[in-house]
């Protein structure tokens, strides 16, 4: 299947092939069996995958194998030793204890960057967006490594997945206030989006290993420093509805969503106060 997945071009092909990698890694215990999926091949598979041209839903596919592998515990508990493995990198021994140096590994989280920058149409797109949040929420949960993947670690073009994030979500208010009638799709997606981002932000920002660092990202610049404000302050309003929320979704966006920004803002703005001082 790794095999069929990498070297058929027909998207369909692709497709079916990393399903099925996918129904026989969720039909393995993942915390002792599924580690033995984790290898070089593996990873450059999930690395090709991930490029626009195999399309949105092998994409998909190959983003929620990732998260599979990435949420076996024995897996998760080597990450947080990535910069001392990449550090070391003159090793070329390619065993199970250096497979996160491996360049393969690098490209997958290339690949989920170049997800979070892809232009954003439909319920899908935002929902591949997601998706990828889920997998940075839980590499960052893996330790040191997890949230210095998030806020330093060297994506094309001189950007960081932080950086990449707060764009996405600014760009999502941005959409929404244009909207005069959303698509009840995409309104659903771009809220779950939303509130995933926020999640991520407020655990980053509050935990007391990562909180330091992750807010003098956010606020190293002026450019930075404003978006951050500016994501954080919009979201913290109170939407203004014709009448009550309808939905579940409505009723998240206009409560829950509204919660956790005023959560990050507080974050943020004591941490201002506290450097301005």
């Amino acid at each position: 299947m790794n095999e069929i997945a990498c070297r058929r071009t027909e998207e369909n092909v692709k497709l079916e092939a990393v399903s099925i990698m996918n129904i026989i890694v969720m039909r393995t215990n993942a915390y002792t069996e599924r580690e033995t999926f984790v290898t070089k091949e593996v990873f450059e598979s999930i690395s090709l995958l991930l490029k626009k041209e195999a399309g949105l839903r092998v994409r998909k596919g190959a983003i929620h194998l990732f998260f599979l592998l990435l949420n076996c515990p024995k897996v998760l508990a080597r990450f947080d030793s990535l910069h001392e493995e990449n550090k070391s990198s003159a090793s070329e021994n390619n065993s199970q204890g250096n497979l996160f140096a491996l360049g393969a590994f690098r490209k997958i989280f290339e690949g989920l960057a170049d997800c979070l920058t892809s232009p954003r149409k439909t319920s899908e797109d935002l929902e591949l967006c997601r998706n990828v949040i889920m997998i940075l929420a839980l590499a960052a949960s893996s330790g040191n490594s997890g949230y210095e993947l998030l806020s330093s670690h060297n994506l094309p073009q001189e950007t960081s997945f932080l950086m990449l994030i707060l764009h996405l979500l600014a760009a999502e208010i941005d959409s929404e206030s244009t909207e005069v009638h959303p698509n009840a799709e995409i309104f659903k997606a771009r809220t779950l989006l939303m509130r995933e981002i926020l999640i991520l932000l407020n655990r980053l920002v509050s935990g007391s290993s990562s909180s330091c660092t992750v807010l003098r990202e956010l606020t190293k610049s002026r450019d930075m420093a404003s978006l951050t404000v500016d994501a954080a302050t919009r979201l913290s309003r109170k939407r203004n509805l014709l009448g009550q929320p309808e939905s579940s979704v409505e009723r998240m966006r206009g409560s829950e969503i509204t919660d956790l920004a005023r959560i990050f803002k507080r974050r943020v703005f004591a941490f201002l106060g506290d450097n301005s001082s």
